[in-house]
């Protein structure tokens, strides 16, 4: 534990605790880049310039090799609507917006679909359309580079995701898999173009296997969903001695103390290592629910779904 916890419940007491930081001449580990008015760029560990350059999708193609990308290019909403271009495929913001967990990326099975379009997506005049892979495996590769450019893998998650393509959880594991070995190489290759721009810390890579090819289709450059996961990961193994681990978002729909000795109960049958957990009574202007965040943790597959049955029962509503 932290000797110090800065903590903070609105936008304003976010900024105070920035200023803070800023008076002890902290620098700050950013997810993405802040308003310029709002945070002093002298506050970045990393150049903002940089995390803008990195989490803009548009970029892709400069930091991943191009057999490994899928076909892609730059369209307004109105050319869209005018070319018909053949179905399925996948919009993406293009005006350097980050977004994450599946924001910002639309999967078009149907021509209907483009009228539903608003300019809460992004820029309509500035997105880009790619090739929709019918992936076979959808999974990705994580890792991190210190300040002497050292890069390490870190491992692989097994995503799930939505049939609206958002993310609802991962199988993670540390261990080499040696059947995506040419995937982690390239992903090497990848980390050192991003790490050759500046960046220092996490990043994770969205890969889709589809007739023996890969194509990388996002880079996450910032502490993603499975990092924490992945950082416990050996930890939990060597304390536990188990191998199969899923991470998972829980939301309660009863009272958050409710769920708390629930909760207690999974981990003390060391089946569940929570990892967040959200109290909606900190938040009463907004309609939240209670939400956990963890590992299920068994010994094979098999282990953790039933485990995730038991979980069910007592009243978890997985997220997908």
């Amino acid at each position: 534990m932290p000797p110090i916890l800065y903590t903070y419940q609105t936008e304003d007491e976010y900024i105070d605790v920035l200023k803070l930081l800023s008076n002890q001449n902290k620098k700050m580990i950013f997810q993405y880049p802040h308003p310029e008015e709002k945070v002093s760029t002298d506050q970045y560990r990393v150049d903002p310039k940089v995390l803008a350059y990195l989490c803009d999708k548009r970029n892709i193609p400069e930091l991943v090799p191009s057999q490994h990308i899928p076909k892609r290019r730059m369209m307004s909403l109105e050319q869209i609507l005018e070319e018909k271009p053949k179905l399925p495929f996948v919009l993406k913001t293009g005006d350097g917006r980050p977004t994450s967990g599946g924001y910002g990326v639309l999967l078009i099975n149907e021509e209907q679909q483009l009228d539903e379009i608003t300019e809460s997506f992004g820029d309509l005049s500035s997105i880009i359309v790619e090739e929709y892979i019918p992936y076979e495996q959808n999974i990705s590769v994580h890792y991190m580079v210190n300040k002497e450019r050292e890069i390490e893998f870190l491992g692989k998650s097994e995503q799930l995701v939505t049939e609206d393509g958002n993310f609802s959880g991962s199988w993670i594991t540390t261990e080499f898999d040696h059947n995506i070995a040419d995937i982690i190489e390239t992903g090497y290759e990848v980390m050192k173009n991003i790490a050759d721009k500046g960046y220092i810390g996490m990043a994770g890579f969205d890969v889709l296997l589809y007739k023996g090819q890969y194509y990388f289709i996002d880079l996450n450059v910032r502490f993603n969903a499975s990092t924490c996961g992945l950082l416990l990961y050996n930890d939990i193994q060597k304390r536990f001695a188990t191998t199969f681990m899923r991470l998972c978002n829980f939301n309660w729909t009863s009272h958050f103390d409710s769920a708390i000795p629930v909760v207690e109960k999974f981990v003390d049958k060391q089946q569940f290592i929570p990892l967040s957990l959200l109290d909606p009574g900190y938040f009463p202007d907004e309609e939240q629910v209670t939400k956990i965040i963890g590992l299920v943790i068994g010994k094979s597959s098999e282990e953790v779904e039933d485990i995730l049955g038991d979980m069910a029962r007592a009243g978890f509503i997985l997220k997908e």
